[in-house]
């Protein structure tokens, strides 16, 4: 009987440590935001050319042939800048629901703080559709977006103007902000969303837990361009992020205190 209950209290902690160090507490993916201040027309200026670009590749949804996106990100003292490039078969604006639309979302934490109880007030879900409506969560606001959008062949492309708030005036090289961004694909054009993809986090609650974005650093633009090295060492991570010895040291201790407990009920039984 001893040896049984052992055996469980083992195969349980190894099940928990196996489980959250794989996916719980995967680490936060980082990307630049080079320094310039592009206008906000919806054609792609020449000082895109050298900026950071990511890609959503992480499905929300169900992995399908939907739409995905490129995004590139730029900053001045004003606002946090955002290129989206949507590659897109069929666009549609059909459904009454804003975030069933085709279109491009940008999420920041200001002061990347990634709080995974809801957003407070430097907190931002972006949202721009193919038809340039505006929308989102958070600290979103009329006053806080700029947005313009074109249509392109195989897609459509939008720009996003975000006005600092609680950066406002305090923007510089080396601030890092928290940062995801996210395509919505209408595929077949019936008003029902049926792609769901991001770039660095699949959580469908998103639009209100910050600890689920990635990060953004702010850089000039002649350092984006020269150096491009890895700066994950000293960036924040996910709110639930916790290091793989911390959890495994974590797991050795609750396997011990399981044992000595196990060991316990057994001498109380065999006094009794």
């Amino acid at each position: 009987m001893f040896m049984k209950r052992l055996g469980m209290v083992v195969l349980t902690v190894i099940l928990t440590i196996c489980c959250f160090s794989g996916s719980a507490f995967a680490a936060a993916k980082t990307t630049e935001a080079i320094k310039g201040t592009p206008k906000i027309d919806g054609t792609i200026d020449a000082i895109w050319k050298n900026a950071k670009t990511v890609e959503t590749k992480v499905w929300v949804s169900d992995e399908g042939p939907w739409a995905t996106g490129k995004f590139s990100t730029m900053w001045d003292e004003n606002y946090f800048y955002v290129l989206a490039q949507v590659s897109d078969k069929l666009l549609s604006d059909k459904s009454a629901n804003a975030w069933e639309k085709d279109s491009a979302e940008v999420y920041l934490d200001e002061l990347n703080e990634k709080i995974a109880t809801g957003m407070d007030g430097n907190d931002g879900q972006y949202r721009a559709d193919i038809k340039n409506a505006n929308s989102g969560n958070g600290q979103y606001g009329v006053t806080e977006l700029k947005t313009a959008v074109k249509e392109v062949k195989g897609g459509y492309v939008v720009e996003f103007a975000i006005a600092w708030k609680d950066l406002k005036g305090k923007a510089k090289a080396g601030t890092i902000v928290g940062f995801d961004c996210q395509v919505n694909d209408d595929a077949t054009g019936t008003g029902i969303r049926d792609g769901i993809v991001c770039w660095n986090d699949n959580a469908a609650d998103k639009y209100q837990n910050p600890s689920t974005f990635g990060n953004c650093k702010l850089v000039d633009a002649v350092v984006a361009a020269a150096k491009t090295t890895a700066t994950s060492a000293v960036l924040p991570t996910t709110g639930s992020e916790i290091p793989t010895p911390v959890i495994f040291a974590a797991g050795l201790c609750l396997l011990a205190a399981g044992m000595l407990l196990v060991t316990r009920k057994i001498k109380n039984a065999q006094n009794n």
